[in-house]
């Protein structure tokens, strides 16, 4: 069975911006890259946390651990409404005719019947801000899917972005024939043989742009960018090539690394060196052996929790002594402790997708 639709809930946005994009990448090998395969972890944490319990972030760092934390507070905030969270649901979207449109998978969907509407998550673990639901492909064509296959009236759609500060804000999809058609209208020009080649910010994910000329003059322009280039067409495609020219440089870096291991830890005048891994430890276990030393205030002082967590079982704590009726109301009281405040702002550019 194939997993994924070369046009896609995932791929529309970049075969919507560049329609040969599809013909392209027709046999071309998928080449996913550590972020890719740590997203995929993380989605598969979500779910097994849910489901299990906290002891099933163990193996992560902590901050992977705080940000599965969010997206499966968030999931827990609806418990009590509805049928049962639907994790990785395979959907398929038909039209008029029921021809097979495209398909895709989904990350949770709840369905709440007496009230003709369906409830959709999708998680986003990139620290790179995505484009709200109402702005989103993406989240269109889920929401006809999710609507043709439960027979619901509306689909209300939530993007989960535990690493980026931002919250996009939820929107609810209705008219999904128009959608439809829309998504059969993307397919039919991806389909063209004659169909254009443009290159900007949805390159990063083709898998043919290392042989496309339009990548290449693209990839000149940015390197080459002079501040007097960028105008209100091409800045959100600029700074989103900016992000991918960092990541590439990363993978360089890697590269180097390796041809310097192969060649006995010196190639050159560029040599490997290690530095020594910081220091962890158990905290309950580290106190009991400066408890002697270093009093139960003072150690307090220095312990900086995962706030998520912290949050999660004081809401749930809440609900336990009738407090509060939602886990949902007992995070709102949570914000509102005078010990909870936030870091500086700092300012980050942001591409808003219409």
């Amino acid at each position: 069975m194939i997993d994924h639709h070369e046009c896609g809930p995932s791929a529309l946005y970049r075969r919507q911006a560049c329609p040969a994009s599809m013909l392209a990448e027709r046999g071309l090998p998928d080449d996913s890259g550590p972020d890719a395969e740590e997203g995929t972890m993380l989605h598969e944490k979500v779910v097994e946390v849910y489901e299990r319990g906290e002891s099933a972030i163990a193996d992560l760092t902590d901050e992977q651990a705080e940000a599965v934390s969010r997206a499966v507070n968030f999931l827990r905030a609806f418990d009590g409404r509805g049928e049962p969270w639907i994790f990785e649901e395979r959907l398929v979207m038909f039209d008029e005719c029921f021809q097979r449109v495209n398909f895709g998978r989904l990350d949770a969907v709840k369905v709440i019947q007496e009230e003709g509407m369906a409830i959709l998550v999708d998680f986003k673990f990139g620290r790179n801000p995505v484009s709200s639901p109402a702005m989103n492909l993406q989240f269109a064509n889920y929401a006809a899917m999710v609507a043709q296959e439960y027979g619901v009236s509306r689909v209300e759609c939530h993007l989960v972005q535990p690493r980026v500060f931002e919250k996009a804000e939820p929107f609810t999809f209705t008219k999904f024939d128009g959608i439809v058609k829309t998504i059969k209208r993307i397919i039919a020009r991806c389909n063209e043989l004659d169909a254009d080649r443009r290159a900007g910010d949805h390159c990063k994910y083709c898998k043919a742009k290392c042989g496309c000329p339009a990548f290449g003059r693209f990839s000149t322009e940015v390197a080459t960018l002079n501040p007097v280039a960028i105008t209100a067409e091409n800045a959100a495609d600029l700074a989103g090539f900016v992000t991918q020219l960092r990541k590439q440089c990363d993978r360089a870096t890697d590269m180097l690394k390796e041809a310097v291991k192969e060649a006995g830890g010196q190639l050159g005048n560029l040599r490997l060196v290690v530095r020594s891994g910081n220091r962890c430890a158990d905290s309950k276990e580290l106190y009991g052996c400066v408890r002697d030393v270093i009093s139960a205030d003072d150690y307090m002082a220095l312990v900086d929790p995962r706030i998520s967590q912290v949050e999660d079982l004081y809401a749930t704590r809440l609900k336990e002594r009738g407090v509060v009726k939602t886990k949902k109301d007992g995070v709102e009281m949570f914000n509102t402790l005078p010990a909870i405040s936030r870091k500086e702002s700092c300012e980050i550019l942001q591409v808003v997708r219409s």
